[in-house]
This record gives C-alpha cells, structure tokens and sequence, in this order.
C-alpha cells in the first residue's frame, strides 16, 4: 500500500512538472509567435544541476528544493 501511494505521488509530481514545461512553451509561442525550445535545455541544465548537487557532491536534498524555489536555507 505504501508503494502505491509513493507512484501516485511521484506521478503527480513529474505530471506536474510536465505541466509547466507545456505551459512555459506556450506562453512563450503566444507571446512572440516562435517556437523556442531553448526552455527545454534550460529544464536540462537545471536537472542536470539538481542531480550532480544531491548524487555526486552529496547535499542534502532539501537544500537543493529549497535553493529552487529561492527560500532560506536556516
């Protein structure tokens, strides 16, 4: 049962960030009429970031959701 609730969290959680990459490409192709996909290697180059912070130099999770979203690391 705790599996099942942790896929429909993690499911809802990358539908939600599907959700705004979508929103982001069209806000952008309704505002200037030209496809950019220059947002797609910027999502990248953050997941990519996010990634190399928690796996490789080894910080704490919480401190890299929190630096994202701009809030105080106290």
């Amino acid at each position: 049962m705790v599996q099942v609730a942790q896929l429909v969290v993690s499911g809802a959680a990358i539908g939600c960030v599907y959700a705004l990459v979508a929103l982001g490409f069209v806000l952008i192709f309704k505002a200037t009429e030209v496809i950019n996909f220059a947002q797609g290697e910027l999502m990248m180059l953050g997941a990519f970031l996010g990634y190399t912070l928690i796996a490789i130099v080894r910080l704490n999770a919480c401190y890299v959701d929190s630096s994202m979203f701009g809030g105080d690391h106290a």
